[in-house]
């Protein structure tokens, strides 16, 4: 059999075991075995990755075969078993649909910010990215990305959908784990840190960074000392909407194992999230002492569906559908009781209701992703067209009633969305009137007040397009005017006033001796 041809039987593999099949199919040396694959790689007869496994092992392939599932899999399975990180920040990027927010892709990698010995998440991704594995994408909404290359660079676009319906639906979950480790006094109150603050330190143990941590002052976690005692941890990682195989679990485990073997680091107790694990993965978690855990043996089955539901409707929804109402209250309210989630569904959930609003003024879409001619990209939240007459672009910021708007979204809607959203519309629809608008349930500040003044202001002199600006009393005025009662009654339930209260506990009285008290009490019953 030619290479081809054993290449294509056997899949991707090493270069030693394409040697090995070699020596049995055609009786040569393993030496004129390593000699035939060399050459076969020098002239371009076959594919190898080099440089990432031990004793100048390559990883060989057909063309045809790069980017496959199998491709990756075993990619990634061979260089686990080689000890190599890559291998487990290819494991979680494969985890995660092959795409990763940069500012995620520490926790995930398994490898440290820094650490002797270890290579840091830093030089794995640009190693990844040196040798054509990884790509360095930005995805509208979502941020500077880490992805797998994939043939088609394209597809990157369409699926940021998905990607971004994961993310929320994760943020509200982090959000729930907090206030649960919080309640059960698992971490002290103040000092838990999330992937999701956008401000201090960033959510760590030692040099390794999780999706949530915190100081633990539980008695089987603090370490006496001479003059204090010294806290333990308790650490977290999220990874839901997938069934999470033992290949997957490796990065996290690897990150457990190097903490434990860090002198003068405390205790930690170590939880991995996911909707759903395989068998091995789950004792593989057990048996390095981690709490293999899910939505539902946490918090319920009713939780774990409104999670779904919750990421099901941001990925599909559809904007004639006549349940999208009952699916956003429904959500709101199984998921608002958790402090910090209103904010979070505020934001994700507010521009499907204006979709709602403005449904028949043409045809509707949600999270468009557009280009510029010199090839910059923009999202628009909300987007109309009414044939080739007009163009509407709605950015949507869902906020706590009259809470201020950042300005940093005001100038980037300015700055960087609006000229693309021109640029694609004058290349699409030449002739349409463009309208480009921003709406808030939130208060625009000065900084912001004045730069939209400005931005009124050039356009006034060159008029490319209609600019609105629909602060809150502006956005319920026009809820208001579609005289749609339901549509209507979810804005003021959910949008208009804030919805997040903490629930009072009912008093109870102190426990008492319940065949205790006067004799008067049980003379009735003893006659």
């Amino acid at each position: 059999m030619t290479l081809i041809s054993l290449l294509k039987r056997e899949g991707p593999c090493l270069s030693s075991t394409l040697a090995d099949l070699l020596i049995q199919s055609k009786n040569i040396s393993a030496e004129n075995a390593r000699k035939v694959i060399s050459r076969a790689v020098l002239a371009g007869e076959i594919n190898s990755i080099k440089n990432v496994f031990p004793k100048r092992e390559q990883f060989v392939y057909i063309r045809d075969s790069y980017g496959s599932d199998e491709f990756w899999q075993v990619l990634t399975d061979k260089l686990i078993e080689s000890g190599s990180a890559l291998g487990l920040a290819l494991s979680a990027l494969l985890a995660r649909g092959g795409i990763i927010p940069k500012r995620d892709f520490g926790a995930a990698s398994g490898s440290p910010v820094a650490m002797k010995k270890k290579i840091s998440f830093t030089v794995v991704w640009q190693r990844l990215v040196k040798i054509g594995l990884c790509t360095e994408i930005i995805l509208p909404e979502i941020g500077e990305c880490i992805a797998l290359r994939e043939k088609d660079e394209r597809r990157y676009d369409s699926v940021s959908r998905q990607i971004h319906a994961r993310l929320v639906t994760e943020s509200i979950f982090i959000a729930t784990m907090v206030q649960w480790s919080q309640n059960l006094n698992l971490i002290s109150y103040n000092l838990a840190r999330t992937r999701l603050d956008e401000e201090g330190k960033p959510p760590a143990i030692s040099n390794y960074l999780f999706d949530l941590t915190g100081p633990s002052y539980l008695s089987p976690l603090v370490t006496p000392g001479s003059d204090v005692n010294k806290p333990g941890f308790f650490a977290c990682d999220v990874l839901l909407g997938t069934k999470v195989t033992l290949t997957q679990v490796q990065p996290f485990i690897a990150k457990c194992k190097s903490l434990r073997s860090i002198r003068n680091v405390g205790k930690s107790l170590f939880m991995l999230a996911a909707s759903q694990f395989d068998k091995d993965a789950f004792h593989a978690l057990k048996k390095e002492g981690v709490i293999p855990a899910t939505p539902e043996n946490l918090f319920g089955e009713e939780f774990a569906k409104s999670l779904r539901e919750l990421n099901d409707f941001l990925f599909y929804y559809f904007t004639n559908a006549s349940s999208n109402l009952e699916k956003i209250d429904s959500i709101m309210v199984a998921l608002t009781n958790v402090k910090g989630a209103a904010a979070q569904l505020q934001g994700a959930l507010f521009e499907y209701l204006v979709a709602e609003v403005m449904k028949h003024e043409g045809a509707v879409e949600i999270g468009k992703v557009f280009r510029s001619a010199d090839g910059k990209k923009a999202e628009s939240d909300v987007f109309i067209a009414k044939g080739y007459q007009e163009v509407r672009f709605i950015e949507c910021k869902g906020y706590k009633p009259y809470s201020f708007v950042k300005h940093e979204d005001v100038k980037h809607w300015i700055g960087d969305q609006v000229p693309v959203f021109y640029d694609a519309a004058k290349k699409e629809k030449p002739e349409a009137d463009i309208h480009v608008e921003f709406w808030t349930t939130g208060k625009l500040g000065l900084d912001s007040q004045l730069s939209l003044e400005k931005f009124r202001d050039n356009n006034s002199v060159r008029k490319r397009y209609k600019i609105h600006v629909l602060e809150a009393h502006d956005v319920k005025k026009r809820f208001h005017a579609t005289r749609n009662k339901n549509l209507i009654n979810v804005y003021e339930k959910h949008f208009a006033e804030p919805f997040y209260k903490e629930k009072k506990l009912d008093d109870l009285r102190e426990s008492y001796r319940l065949a205790g008290g006067p004799q008067s009490y049980f003379e009735d019953e003893e006659k």
